[in-house]
């Protein structure tokens, strides 16, 4: 049927269609190609390249925008890790701190980043995605555990929801009071307590509602308990410089101090516990606020050592660091002959020089390290994450260090070769990918001199076997 030849109300509905389509913004070629791409990659990758996408100038429709952000909200909520994980401040083995470093693929982290960019766009569709948002559930720590939940970013974004996803109607009816009411009462960890009393104290509320919110708060706190893993790692931040509202303090102050004195005077880890004579960070602070408050004394009292101390040392946590097998003893002691020939003196004069590295003695070694590498098996180490992370590191300081384009293309195309491979046996996601991003930062802070050969590295790399590669060196390339 025709337009020509319909039935009047046919050719009503016919020519509106047809005005829509005619209206509808065009979807470039390039822009639906990189879609489609992420489209099909593992959750995590899809949501990140997704919101990749949209905040490009790739897509200008609103609605597609839209779309595409839904798309990335629903990806996400199946990414492998719920949340960010913090390391604390003893030193870490260099492959733990690849394992959990922020690569923006947490279920959590993707989630709140796709209703912000919701939020300019449809603030009552952003809020009832971030509704959507699971609480997160913390599990606990021990002492022994290098890494720490951070989920700092579901107040974060509550306190943006707050700000500009309720209309004036939901204002008045003090909808905006509950929302932050229902994040208050969710709190369950030490690592919900900062970005909470943050969230508390900064947004724009009436005295009333900040006292009323305040008494959620100190009920809550009432009832957190928690390992000092995780207590220790907001230890010296959660406790606010000021509390300038008199009503948030009548109800608050007595309740950290509560807080504080249980977390501190149960079983503690010991990197945790302060030296004879001093009293933890967290006591100090809230000596400082509660001196500050009440200069004499008279309500609220300091806390002092009697009430702080631990009932238990749980210990800390134990030290692993790879490069203990033979090869990769070998390995370490081969590159640090080609990174300065095992030469005394400053490291500034020390260290070859490009012209030093450009020779026929250097270039040997070199060869010499490469069959020492491609010899390495995984069966060699304690776990493949360690042969992964030491593997990786040697190409990548090989691709920096040898001299010639023709060179370090070769030690690049190993480089990735290897990575390729290791999807499956990295196991986690994050980590993987934490080597992805080193061999893409590679090629992409290669010097200004040197364009050509990122611009090659990155075209390479963007045909590369695994799709994810090949999708994210596109994207560096061209976003």
């Amino acid at each position: 049927m025709t337009l020509r030849t319909c039935l009047p109300i046919f050719c009503l509905f016919l020519t509106a269609a047809s005005s829509a389509q005619d209206a509808k913004p065009k979807r470039s070629i390039e822009a639906l190609h990189f879609v489609d791409s992420a489209s099909a990659l593992p959750p995590e990758f899809a949501s990140k390249a997704l919101l990749r996408i949209v905040r490009s100038k790739l897509i200008s429709d609103p609605e597609w925008k839209k779309e595409l952000i839904e798309s990335a909200f629903q990806a996400a909520g199946q990414a492998q890790l719920p949340y960010r994980n913090h390391l604390g401040r003893i030193a870490n083995d260099a492959r733990i701190s690849l394992e959990f470093a922020s690569n923006e693929l947490e279920a959590l982290t993707l989630q709140t980043q796709a209703v912000e960019a919701m939020l300019p766009l449809d603030p009552a569709r952003a809020l009832r995605m971030y509704e959507d948002i699971p609480v997160p559930q913390i599990q606990p720590r021990t002492c022994q555990d290098p890494n720490t939940p951070d989920v700092s970013l579901y107040f974060k974004t509550a306190i943006k929801m707050f700000n500009a996803a309720f209309t004036e109607k939901q204002r008045k009816e003090e909808e905006h009071v509950r929302f932050l009411e229902n994040r208050i009462t969710s709190v369950r960890s030490p690592v919900q307590v900062e970005p909470a009393i943050r969230m508390l104290l900064t947004t724009r509320l009436t005295e009333s509602q900040r006292s009323y919110l305040a008494s959620k708060l100190a009920a809550v706190l009432d009832a957190v308990g928690g390992d000092d893993r995780t207590y220790g790692i907001t230890e010296s931040v959660f406790v606010p410089e000021d509390l300038s509202d008199r009503s948030a303090t009548i109800v608050l102050v007595p309740a950290l101090r509560s807080y504080i004195r249980r977390q501190l005077s149960g079983p503690r880890c010991h990197d945790n516990i302060p030296a004879a004579g001093k009293l933890p960070n967290s006591a100090e602070a809230f000596n400082r606020l509660a001196t500050k408050i009440d200069k004499e004394g008279s309500s609220y009292l300091p806390l002092n050592s009697s009430e702080v101390q631990p009932s238990k040392d749980e210990g800390t946590i134990k030290q692993q660091f790879p490069w203990k097998s033979t090869r990769s003893k070998a390995m370490l002691s081969a590159l640090k002959w080609l990174n300065h020939g095992n030469r005394p003196g400053k490291d500034s004069v020390r260290f070859w020089t490009a012209a030093e590295r450009d020779t026929e003695e250097w270039y040997s070694h070199y060869l010499e390290t490469l069959k020492l590498l491609e010899g390495w098996q995984e069966t060699e180490e304690e776990s493949p994450q360690d042969y992964i992370f030491m593997v990786s590191q040697t190409y990548s300081i090989l691709a920096k260090l040898v001299i010639g384009q023709d060179k370090r293309d070769h030690a690049m195309e190993s480089y990735l070769r290897f990575i390729e491979q290791r999807y499956d046996a990295a196991g986690s996601r994050n980590f993987w990918f934490t080597n992805v991003r080193m061999m893409l930062d590679l090629a992409a802070t290669t010097k200004e001199t040197d364009k050509t050969e990122r611009s090659w590295l990155l075209q390479h790399f963007s045909h590369s076997a695994n799709p994810i590669i090949a999708l994210y060196a596109q994207l560096e390339r061209d976003l």
